[in-house]
């Protein structure tokens, strides 16, 4: 709805690094309005304050040779959402709960670097926000999604809850992982309104492949993956993309073309099978999908 859109991303590029983010003001948690801040919903403001408070994070980086501090990154969403709690004019709440939050919202976020020639990213994420990497393996999750005894196929029909989000009166976790890629790749972020609303991980992975392949540029990739995204969801949609050493966009569609077919017929078979088959090919994906992420370390 607009004006009303609880999700916020933010990227910003210099010379030598970058980055990326989807930052998804939980809504439930988060669903009080601040009628000192135009009346937003807590969820609405978070999410652009923890954007700007990764803008300043990047900026303050990039003068020191990124060091990626996820401390500093978090004391800077804590400074940013206290300011937005005093303006706000909330008063303190006498209930206490898990499904209470004050100022809740999820991050996912990417950085990149060229050290020595090579490109290394950070992967910092908290809540169910996800980063991603799509190589020549096909779709990986870095991110570990802060949810109890749900993976990422079972989490689409059981919606588990949050076990860590970030908040102005709770501590929170800011997770970091660091991943070099061995090849040319796509590196995703993501909040849940895009990869939640799909009947498997692996149709998430088409969505992606098949918008690339049917466009015949990024502009009009950007387009179609838009509508297919918001298509299907129920929920606010935040999704960045960033490519890696591809010398053009045909080359890139051509990398992933075998891929493409692959994920095109499991989606194909999965959407056929009985219960029983849906997970088996979803076990069969599984550990590919999960080969870069510390939940399977």
């Amino acid at each position: 709805i607009k004006d009303k859109g609880e999700d916020s991303g933010y990227e910003a590029y210099c010379d030598t690094a970058g980055i990326m983010g989807a930052f998804d003001g939980c809504g439930g948690l988060g669903a009080k309005s601040c009628e000192a801040i135009s009346g937003k919903t807590q969820a609405y403001v978070t999410s652009r304050a923890v954007g700007s408070a990764v803008r300043t994070w990047f900026s303050e980086n990039a003068d020191v040779e990124y060091p990626w501090d996820v401390d500093d990154l978090k004391s800077k969403i804590l400074a940013i959402l206290r300011k937005c709690k005093e303006y706000s004019g909330e008063e303190e709440s006498r209930l206490r709960g898990s499904m209470v939050r004050s100022f809740p919202s999820t991050i996912a976020a990417i950085t990149f670097q060229i050290v020595n020639g090579m490109l290394t990213t950070d992967h910092v994420w908290a809540g169910d926000s996800r980063t991603y990497v799509l190589d020549q393996g096909g779709l990986g999750q870095i991110s570990v999604d802060d949810i109890r005894g749900e993976d990422a196929m079972s989490n689409l029909s059981k919606d588990g809850a949050l076990t860590n989000v970030i908040s102005v009166d709770r501590d929170f976790t800011l997770h970091v992982a660091n991943f070099t890629p061995a090849g040319p790749c796509i590196m995703t972020c993501a909040s849940d309104g895009c990869f939640g609303y799909v009947r498997s991980p692996m149709e998430f992975e088409l969505m992606i492949l098949s918008t690339l392949e049917n466009a015949r540029n990024v502009e009009e990739w950007k387009k179609t993956l838009d509508h297919e995204i918001s298509g299907r969801a129920g929920d606010d949609q935040t999704i960045a993309i960033a490519a890696f050493g591809f010398e053009s966009f045909q080359e890139m569609k051509e990398f992933y073309y075998d891929r493409y077919l692959y994920v095109h017929d499991v989606v194909s078979q999965f959407d056929r099978a009985d219960a029983e088959g849906k997970q088996a090919l979803w076990e069969s994906y599984k550990p590919d999908y999960y080969r870069y992420s510390a939940r399977e370390a």
